[in-house]
């Protein structure tokens, strides 16, 4: 069965920006509804840039703006409380309609920034790789011994995961297998994605909500540059909770709809962070975007919804939740950087605990279109891996990317939370910074190859016979 939510519609005052039709990125387009305009009508937002004059922003937005108005804001952000929790507004308007507002908003003191809602992300999609078709690729096959599962026909990448150190490779034979512990708690993964496909067989509960510019509906839109269905959020999403192809089976999924538009990667991250704290979930919730910035700009003059979304982020890890994104495809593109060159990424660091994924293949070797390594908190496989995909048969493919390793890196920390005892100090304020240390570690990754990056480990001792047993290494948490 599946939970249908509708996001909430505010009104209120907001800073403007306009667009004219345009894509979302390369691989991903603005849903049917948000892209027929009429005639010299464009997109537009608008951020509050003082919060002394949001209720006069607000009262010239109603008066001169004739098509709806929606706000994006949050009831549980510190970071835009002087702005009522506003993030922004988001309006179909003419030219006529926004001269005259910036009149009014901007003659004085400065009260807003008026900008096109332009397409301000890219889904860090697949390579150009033939997929591979598993038979029996969804096909489960396990032995349960206490609250240890094998499943000896998970995809190989799953497999790498409960690869322990000393062991033999996974796939020297059939004894090997996906190897977790039960959920003892409860786990929620909120996927910033255009969607999944709800009727594919990974999927059998999640929650939905909608953000201004999508297609309504428990479907997956995401498009690639031929405006071909890719199936990327499904994909992605599977490898966070997907019953046959995720690392945290156990876990509650919350598909928050996005489109890459301004407005909807703001909204997505503006409701996650008040879904989480109104239903007490923090510590026990991982939000997961596994889209980056269209292209490099410094912190300083980085254009929204970027700054939006930092502060955001920050409010999100002062609430002791964890925010997982990808390092990026780009290393082998004439345009980038082998290192890492985009946001949300480039923010990460010792005081900024965001989690930031970088592909390996299926024996531990460093991805060629990965970037990294600095910046780079973990890696994981993310060459030839097996996910939900509804244009192959049976329903699983392969792709390479580092946007699914996120998600896989979001399902191990969900995995990680739901343990009886985690693996690191679940503590107030600390938590983020706790997960990202313990990832860091030997508790959590080891190099599979020599000079190799390290890469994740669900800490199991990797036992041939009936379930495996739980070493634990980590006796000693990070305070």
């Amino acid at each position: 069965m599946f939970c249908i939510k509708h996001s909430a519609i505010y009104q209120c005052s907001f800073l403007i920006i306009a667009s004219q039709c345009l894509l979302l990125s390369a691989s991903q387009t603005l849903s049917q509804n948000a892209t027929i305009l009429s005639a010299g009508v464009y997109k537009y937002v608008a951020i509050p840039t003082n919060p002394r004059k949001v209720s006069e922003t607000e009262v010239a937005i109603k008066e001169t703006i004739s098509r709806d108005i929606q706000t994006i804001k949050s009831e549980y952000s510190r970071s835009r409380a002087a702005y009522g929790g506003i993030q922004l507004w988001s309006f179909d308007a003419d030219e006529t309609e926004i001269s005259l507002l910036k009149t009014k908003i901007q003659h004085d003191a400065h009260k807003a920034d008026v900008v096109p809602n332009r397409n301000a992300a890219i889904a860090q999609d697949f390579l150009a790789v033939p997929p591979i078709v598993r038979g029996n690729a969804t096909t489960k096959s396990v032995d349960i011994l206490g609250m240890i599962e094998t499943d000896r026909k998970a995809p190989e990448d799953l497999k790498i995961i409960s690869w322990a150190p000393g062991t033999k490779p996974p796939q020297h034979g059939w004894s090997f297998g996906y190897k977790f512990e039960r959920s003892s708690k409860p786990t929620f993964i909120y996927v910033i994605e255009n969607g999944v496909a709800s009727s594919h067989r990974d999927f059998y509960y999640m929650s939905w909500f909608y953000g201004p510019q999508v297609r309504l509906g428990t479907s997956d839109d995401s498009l690639d540059s031929s405006g071909h269905n890719d199936w990327h959020g499904s994909c992605v999403a599977s490898k966070a909770f997907g019953s046959f192809n995720g690392v945290a089976r156990d876990s509650t999924a919350i598909i928050l709809k996005a489109s890459r538009a301004l407005d909807d990667i703001v909204w997505a991250f503006s409701k996650a962070l008040d879904h989480i704290v109104e239903n007490d979930r923090q510590s026990k919730s991982v939000v997961v975007f596994a889209s980056t910035s269209n292209n490099s700009e410094s912190v300083s003059t980085a254009r929204y919804p970027w700054p939006l979304v930092r502060s955001t982020m920050r409010d999100m890890f002062d609430a002791d939740i964890a925010v997982i994104v990808p390092s990026g495809n780009f290393a082998q593109a004439s345009s980038h950087d082998t290192h890492v060159d985009t946001y949300p990424a480039l923010w990460e660091s010792d005081s900024f605990p965001l989690i930031v994924a970088g592909a390996v293949n299926n024996v531990g070797q460093l991805a060629p279109f990965s970037q990294g390594p600095e910046h780079v908190t973990t890696w994981a496989p993310g060459v030839d891996v097996s996910c939900a995909k509804l244009d192959s048969v049976p329903k699983s493919g392969t792709s390479y990317s580092t946007g699914m390793v996120s998600d896989l890196v979001a399902g191990l920390v969900a995995y990680f939370l739901s343990l009886q005892t985690p693996p690191f100090t679940v503590k107030k304020g600390r938590t983020v910074y706790n997960i990202r240390n313990h990832l860091k570690s030997s508790g959590a990754s080891w190099n599979r190859t020599y000079k190799g990056p390290r890469v994740v480990w669900n800490g199991l001792d990797g036992t041939n016979g009936l379930g495996g047993n739980v070493l634990h290494p980590w006796n000693i948490t990070i305070a």
